[in-house]
């Protein structure tokens, strides 16, 4: 498949996602590789196959609540309140009319997605928070071993994996989700993506994030952090420069992708 053909279906998602934010009043933000493709390429990094966003707590717990009655009927919000067994702490809003598979959950099936992540409030500077932090990746990190359907190769996945398949999934999502809202003072001068992939470069000042600005991203505008230099600067340090040939490719390894089956007909289908 091009890439060219996912990411066409992913700017459509996006532009409904933004109406729908837009028309009640939902504050979000364009994360990672999706506000860097909008700085330096003015929409997607060319080898990009996917989009992040992220939601400050309250407007992501809005939109959780309110998905199903405000979104097109196309698409829907899957994550671990009402998705079984599903690997994902984050919210992914699914093209309902697709069908994905990622190598790494080969038993979990869904469709196209947008990650929506949520934004904690978090004291970068604090010992206890950073303790906090730290359990909040480990718990994170069980949660995908849990689901996994990869062969274990590392000395941290062999060692990880048993352990995190002893305990129940729902368990480690309920512990997880009370350690990230367990600080709700909106006065902590940072927020946190705390299921990113950048670590701790992903604790950032409110500040940074601010007001959100629209940047043109292809042939539409959505929103990002309000100071964008200092955001990307602080995940990917020379941020215009983009990196060697050899790494530009994408990011994700999928076992199955077809942007015109539903992905409940495939399961059902396969069921058979």
């Amino acid at each position: 498949m091009e890439i060219k053909s996912l990411q066409l279906e992913l700017l459509k998602m996006m532009k409904d996602f933004h109406q729908v934010c837009g028309a009640n009043n939902l504050k979000y933000y364009m994360l990672g590789g999706t506000a860097l493709g909008a700085v330096r390429h003015k929409g997607f990094i060319p080898w990009d196959d996917d989009m992040d966003i992220g939601m400050p707590r309250c407007y992501y717990d809005e939109f959780c609540k309110k998905a199903q009655t405000i979104l097109p009927p196309y698409l829907e919000v899957r994550y671990y309140k009402n998705a079984n067994k599903s690997p994902f702490h984050f919210v992914k809003l699914i093209n309902k009319n697709t069908t994905l598979i990622e190598n790494r959950y080969t038993d979990y099936v869904e469709g196209l997605y947008i990650d929506v992540f949520p934004l904690d409030y978090m004291k970068k500077n604090n010992v206890f928070e950073m303790i906090r932090y730290k359990l909040i990746k480990v718990l994170h990190t069980f949660i995908m071993k849990h689901a996994s359907t990869e062969r274990q190769v590392t000395i941290k996945g062999k060692m990880f994996t048993p352990i995190a398949k002893a305990i129940p999934l729902k368990v480690l999502h309920s512990i997880l989700e009370f350690l990230m809202k367990i600080n709700n003072d909106p006065k902590s001068p940072d927020l946190c993506n705390f299921l990113g992939a950048w670590g701790v470069r992903e604790i950032i000042s409110q500040t940074v994030f601010g007001k959100p600005n629209l940047y043109k991203f292809e042939d539409s505008e959505f929103y990002g952090p309000e100071k964008s230099h200092d955001y990307l600067k602080s995940l990917y340090g020379n941020y215009m420069q983009p990196p060697p040939i050899k790494d530009q490719v994408c990011r994700h390894n999928y076992h199955y992708v077809n942007l015109n089956l539903p992905y409940r007909d495939y399961i059902k289908d396969h069921s058979k």
